[in-house]
């Protein structure tokens, strides 16, 4: 193989050197330490394609790990274009860390067919377990939240603890303030075991037994592969890194890809840690993917001002070639409402433009959805809502709210009923009358629907007078129980397959607590219009910061940018600053810098930060101290109606003398053109105003002042 026609080759394809240097290196254990938007999954996907076209590696013998499958997707349909038919990629194994888990156990555990437990199912099991407790007269667990017993035990298992390990369970119970947490985790493990389930812990765990138990395994795959890579380790957890090292073999050549600087999935048991080690560890080397191809300057300078308050971080270097672009720009708003409405103000200028709302928490989020649809925005909310849709069941919810606002939708009915009634009865039905629901039930009265079918349309038609009666006035308890009773078929809503399903269609109606749906107002049209709003093809996307990673957009907000949101604020349950206690904070408070910074780098050409300065359930909110300790001159205050002005936005003539017209000084008394009396603060290059004593000052060029600000009296 010609080594320097592989580089020529790369480089010609516009791989920067250090990009040139992680492809081609075979010779030793590589930590390619990335940063945003540097390309690196185009790095894993050359390296696998020079593997097999220049170095001759089989494709059996090549493993590529990611953290979801349209990620593993993406590379493998890369590799198979750099490819292209040369290698047959059939035996190429590109897959998510649980997916290959699976694997494994589905082949070397073939005692069992395991039934893999999701979330809902899990809270079903932890509810039943709390259940039984209290029935036993244990009420001390009443308290403890499921979903946070779900967390814990997730957290629990991602830290290899298990139940048979008493002192270690213990002290996580101790530590989470829930003294039942070890009976809880056996019983839960112990129902797993008796219905033959694992949960996505197990995937890796039961994998990890498999490689310590059989040697027969063990060796056969040491043997198999001489390439494992594995993409975003910033995000694995102390199980997974044991699992990986335990997969290589001695002449396995491990390339561990991330960047610590967007590890920030702490909550699900990652350790930052993890790809740190590996920086200067014997055997390794470390590349360092420093250029983002994806942010100007100014943007860039602006993130690595946040990140570079992680004290425990190690410091890299993070450029681009791309211009210094505009300044971010800061949205001050006296409540959430004004906040809403300046972000809408801002994107209605250029509606077409590729934008994202981010957010830390999706109760945030929420609230700007339904005001950015009255104000006609064509937004993308399918990754908080449509992700709800995805089950059969909760496609029939979808039909069964369509069919109350359109009652003469057949193919709806059809979708709800789902081959509970057949083609040939609705066809003959379906004549009866110019009402299909009165069509339904005269077909009742004359039996034409046989023995199955007819109990289900009876109960149908129970729901939807219900439903129908109740729709117009709010969403009620009342009302999600018809529409579950619809869907699932009846009163029979018992066993754990039913309880799951009413848990998840429950949580897809309760959207009506988002600000999606008012109570008191006719909601379902509502509802149904923020459902039917997500094309796929709005350029208008709200998702959270965790959402958005791996994402990039021409414009990006990162809204309610105050103390307690970013970074978020948890209620401890410490009641002691211990040794522990502030370690932890650290790590919390180390996470958040790196939420922000990957909400940042989200951006291509223009940012906004945006927070409020008055909310009436929290006193005294604040701006980010994330925001207080960057220095000012990276970033620039606007408000929604004026911009700063820049001269090739408009290259229409201007003004050539200002002060020939008007002058401001230090104290005048000035109108925006919101109608907001405002100070000029400061007079120089730019024309400096205070709004009011809530407000920080916004800055204007001296020619757009002219035209935006309007001289009321000398003060």
């Amino acid at each position: 193989m010609d080594l320097i026609k592989g580089s020529e080759y790369l480089v010609s394809k516009g791989l920067n050197p250090s990009q040139v240097d992680a492809v081609m290196d075979f010779s030793h254990d590589l930590l390619v330490l990335s940063t945003a938007g540097s390309g690196k999954t185009r790095v894993i996907s050359e390296k696998i394609a020079f593997a097999l076209n220049y170095m001759l590696y089989e494709p059996s013998s090549i493993l590529a790990l990611t953290y979801t499958k349209k990620a593993a997707e993406e590379m493998r349909n890369r590799v198979a274009t750099l490819c292209g038919n040369r290698v047959r990629l059939d035996e190429l194994k590109i897959s998510t860390f649980n997916a290959y888990g699976m694997s494994l156990i589905s082949k070397y555990m073939s005692d069992y067919e395991y039934d893999v437990v999701d979330e809902i199912d899990q809270q079903i099991i932890i509810k039943g377990i709390k259940e039984e407790m209290i029935a036993r007269g244990n009420t001390s667990c009443k308290d403890a939240k499921t979903k946070d017993l779900v967390d814990l035990i997730a957290k629990t298992k991602c830290s290899g603890i298990r139940p048979e390990n008493q002192a270690a369970v213990h002290k996580t119970a101790k530590n989470a303030k829930i003294p039942d947490f070890p009976e809880i985790y056996k019983a839960y493990e112990e129902t797993l075991h008796d219905n033959n389930m694992v949960d996505f812990e197990d995937q890796i765990l039961k994998s990890i037994e498999i490689l310590d138990n059989r040697s027969d395994v063990r060796d056969e795959l040491h043997e198999r592969y001489r390439l494992i890579l594995v993409d975003e380790y910033q995000d694995t957890n102390r199980m997974q890194d044991v699992f990986l090292n335990k997969l290589r073999g001695h002449n396995t050549q491990l390339v561990i890809v991330g960047d610590d600087d967007q590890s920030i999935y702490g909550f699900r048991g990652a350790e930052v840690e993890n790809i740190r080690k590996y920086d200067n560890l014997k055997g390794f080397r470390t590349v360092h993917l420093a250029q983002n191809y994806r942010s100007s300057k100014a943007i860039l300078e602006f993130a690595d001002a946040i990140i570079r308050q992680d004290a425990g971080r190690k410091q890299k270097r993070i450029f681009t070639e791309k211009p210094y672009g505009e300044k971010p720009y800061c949205l001050e708003a006296k409540d959430m409402a004004d906040e809403i409405n300046q972000v809408i103000r801002v994107i209605k200028r250029k509606e077409d433009t590729e934008t994202a709302i981010l957010a830390r928490i999706n109760v945030t989020l929420n609230r700007f959805i339904y005001p950015m649809l009255k104000a006609g925005l064509d937004i993308d909310i399918k990754d908080s809502i449509y992700q709800l849709l995805k089950p059969g069941y909760m496609q029939r919810v979808y039909a069964f709210l369509l069919l109350l606002e359109r009652p003469d939708n057949t193919e709806a009915f059809r979708a709800l009923a789902d081959s509970k009634v057949t083609d040939e009865e609705l066809d003959e039905v379906i004549p009866l009358s110019k009402d299909f629901i009165t069509s339904l039930k005269i077909g009742l009265e004359k039996n034409i629907f046989n023995e199955t079918s007819a109990p289900w349309v009876g109960n149908f038609l129970r729901c939807y007078d219900e439903a129908k009666h109740l729709k117009d006035k709010s969403v009620s308890d009342s009302f999600e129980d018809d529409v579950i009773k619809a869907v699932l078929g009846g009163d029979a809503l018992s066993g754990n397959k039913k309880a799951s399903q009413r848990e998840r269609i429950r949580e897809f109606l309760q959207l009506k607590n988002t600000g999606l749906v008012k109570s008191g107002s006719t909601l379902l049209r509502d509802f149904l219009l923020t459902l039917k709003s997500d094309s796929g093809e709005s350029r208008i996307k709200l998702l959270t910061i965790h959402a958005s990673k791996g994402l990039e957009f021409e414009r990006v907000f990162i809204v309610h940018v105050n103390e307690g949101f970013i970074p978020l604020e948890r209620v401890e349950n410490d009641e002691e600053n211990d040794e522990g206690s502030i370690e932890k904070k650290a790590k919390e408070r180390a996470e958040e810098l790196r939420l922000f910074f990957v909400a940042a780098t989200r951006a291509e050409k223009q940012l906004y930060l945006s927070y409020v300065n008055s909310d009436d359930k929290i006193d005294d909110i604040q701006p980010s101290s994330f925001l207080d300790a960057i220095d000012s001159s990276l970033y620039e205050y606007t408000l929604a109606d004026e911009y700063v002005f820049k001269e090739d936005d408009k290259p229409a003539p201007m003004v050539a003398d200002v002060s020939s017209e008007i002058s401001f000084s230090v104290g005048d008394i000035v109108e925006t053109s919101r109608g907001e009396n405002a100070v000029v603060t400061e007079v120089g290059d730019k024309i400096f105003i205070k709004v009011s004593e809530t407000y920080k000052r916004y800055s204007y060029e001296l020619k757009e002042a002219l035209k935006e600000l309007k001289l009321k009296r000398r003060a």
